[in-house]
């Protein structure tokens, strides 16, 4: 039987540094994390929180 685990991760970088932890994910760990099973599902900027960012995997 598969049990899929969905998992909701927020990160608060520095201030005005959100636009770098972007490109750092999308550079180093979408690849590696599909690679190894773990599907992302969704990338978000939190409008309200503009340092924010959310993954969900």
């Amino acid at each position: 039987m598969n049990h899929p685990v969905v998992g909701v991760r927020q990160y608060t970088p520095h201030p005005g540094r959100r636009d770098e932890l972007i490109e750092l994910f999308d550079r180093e760990f979408v690849e590696t994390q599909d690679a190894t099973g773990m599907t992302v599902l969704g990338r978000f900027r939190e409008l309200p929180a503009p340092t924010a960012r959310s993954l969900l995997r």
